[in-house]
């Protein structure tokens, strides 16, 4: 007879992320496993460059929800990490100013 596994539950509220679902339960380690954590950041800094819409993933609009719909190792670290990849997903979103031409270009 098998041993019952143990599963800790860490959605506060109702998740449903249907396909996202392996990305998901792999981001509910962000806060303790430095693998998804740059995983998480690559997503961030690529979202703009790469067609992120044919893979399972939370998108970053999620994110902050995301953060605070689940309990963490380390909260504070996990909040934080999220916001900083949302900050780079929507600072890659800006377009870049153009340089404007000033007497001193002359």
């Amino acid at each position: 007879m098998s041993q019952p596994s143990l599963h800790l539950i860490t959605c506060r509220d109702a998740c449903a992320f249907g396909p996202a679902r392996d990305h998901h339960d792999r981001l509910l380690r962000v806060d303790t496993d430095p693998e998804v954590l740059l995983e998480l950041f690559d997503i961030a800094v690529t979202w703009h460059e790469l067609d992120w819409s044919a893979g399972a993933v939370v998108p970053p609009a999620e994110w902050p929800t995301f953060a605070a719909r689940h309990r963490w190792v380390d909260e504070d670290r996990a909040v934080r990490a999220f916001a900083l990849a949302a900050d780079i997903v929507e600072r890659g979103r800006r377009r870049p100013v153009r340089h404007r031409r000033t007497l001193l270009d002359a």
